[in-house]
């Protein structure tokens, strides 16, 4: 059943390991849609709670959190779809397939939210790019918005239709964010086709490793091109981190903190260290 529903998004996995990744991945974006769903009905409907935390023993389930107390894409995924101050994609339509198994799509355009839910106003500025998987960049835009609690508004929509046209819909992908007080609070990558048919690039990430504190350090990473659900972990060590399963953008780095459940080195951490994202999950 697992493998049934993975296979609908993404390309088989080419490992066990990969499997439980992509069980994640999909676990968390099926969430992800649903939530801020709800969220951007505001205010007829002001958000949803999900079930379930987390297991008591090891089991296949629908928590965030595992037995041992281990964070799945999930948890991380909440975080930033419970953000108080949120950007988030409408796409409306939707892809499947003619007589000779031709892949068609109804997908024209992506309506631009912002959902706040802070207990103070604030005013924000929201941001887009349409961006090719060779890093370039296609079409830029930014406009600044008010914020106001238990608001959602939708800001922008775009009028994708020519890019598509030009550079087809498995090529391109769109990137939002929302800025307040020049830090960005919210910020998630939008496809305009399911993933499976995304050839994404593959590049040499760099990494690196600072140890804070016997129980604390700040992992680095850096990729030359686009990694989408970039996720780090260190072997069986036990951590909890300020993000993971996020996505890099060429030549951006990704700074997080790691607290760990027991003292560790340097050397033992970068030892342990292992990454993978979706590009590597498929032969």
């Amino acid at each position: 059943v697992i493998l049934d529903y993975v296979s609908r998004r993404y390309r088989y996995p080419k490992s066990q390991d990969d499997l439980v990744y992509l069980s994640q991945l999909n676990q968390a974006y099926c969430m992800q849609v649903g939530v801020e769903h709800y969220r951007r009905l505001a205010p007829r409907c002001m958000g949803a709670i999900y079930w379930q935390l987390n297991d008591c023993w090891p089991v296949a389930s629908w928590s965030s959190i595992e037995y041992t107390g281990r964070w799945k894409a999930l948890h991380y995924a909440a975080r930033r779809f419970n953000a108080p101050a949120l950007a988030s994609a409408h796409v409306p339509g939707d892809e499947g397939t003619i007589i000779g198994n031709y892949r068609v799509t109804s997908v024209r355009e992506a309506h631009l939210h912002t959902v706040y839910d802070a207990p103070a106003p604030a005013r924000g500025r929201l941001r887009w790019d349409l961006f090719h998987l060779d890093g370039r960049v296609l079409l830029s835009g930014a406009k600044p918005v008010a914020l106001r609690p238990g608001e959602s508004v939708r800001q922008k929509t775009l009028d994708l239709a020519k890019p598509m046209a030009a550079h087809g819909r498995d090529h391109i992908y769109l990137r939002i964010a929302l800025e307040v007080d020049g830090a960005t609070v919210s910020e998630q990558t939008v496809f305009l086709a399911p993933p499976r048919f995304l050839e994404l690039p593959r590049g040499k990430t760099r990494t690196s490793l600072r140890l804070l504190s016997p129980t604390r350090a700040r992992l680095t990473v850096v990729s030359p091109v686009f990694q989408h659900a970039f996720a780090f972990d260190f072997g069986d060590a036990l951590f909890t981190a300020t993000d993971n399963f996020f996505d890099l953008y060429p030549g951006e780095k990704k700074t997080v903190e790691v607290e760990f459940a027991a003292p560790q080195t340097t050397q033992a951490m970068a030892a342990a260290l292992g990454h993978r994202s979706l590009a590597d999950t498929y032969a």
